[in-house]
């Protein structure tokens, strides 16, 4: 296994900094965003990337709890991976469907 995969190799982590680059930054705003991904599964892969330094999340301290959670500069520095892998794969449908 390569770095790269350890870090952003789950099934929904490239998606999970995807969405941080179009704004998406609650917990909640995920859970719609990913339609049919468990909130469970999403809340470890967050954990994930926040520990290995991709995602930093605030929590603001106000009832209900408020968190937040934005990209890192390591974070965006996966980015134009994570856009070159969906490049191929749009330039690629067709073959792969």
């Amino acid at each position: 296994m390569t770095v790269f995969q350890a870090v952003v190799g789950a099934k929904w982590k490239p998606y999970l900094i995807s969405c941080l680059t179009r704004g998406i930054r609650r917990p909640s705003e995920f859970r719609k965003a990913i339609a049919g991904a468990d909130r469970r599964v999403l809340a470890k892969q967050l954990r994930e990337l926040e520990q290995t330094g991709i995602i930093r999340k605030k929590v603001y301290p106000v009832i209900p709890q408020k968190t937040e959670c934005f990209l890192t500069d390591l974070g965006e520095s996966v980015v134009p991976v994570i856009r070159a892998m969906d490049d191929w794969g749009n330039a690629h449908r067709s073959v792969v469907e």
